[in-house]
This record gives C-alpha cells, structure tokens and sequence, in this order.
C-alpha cells in the first residue's frame, strides 16, 4: 500500500543521507566554516 511505500522511501532516503555524512566526515575546519556562517 501506499504506508509501505511511503516508509520504504523514508527509510532509503534516510540511509542515503546518513552514507553521505558519513562517508565526508568534516573536519574540525570545516565544522568551524559552517558554525560561522
């Protein structure tokens, strides 16, 4: 059904997001850069 669906692209989006962090890992510099802004 549509539930299932839904979830099913939640939780994909939701592993694809948290690969993305944590393949790029910033650094302290970079953390610093986006505190700044």
């Amino acid at each position: 059904g549509f539930v299932v669906a839904g979830l099913t692209i939640l939780f994909f989006l939701t592993a694809l997001v948290l690969l993305a962090l944590h393949f790029k890992k910033p650094g302290p510099a970079e953390g610093e850069q986006l505190t700044k802004h």
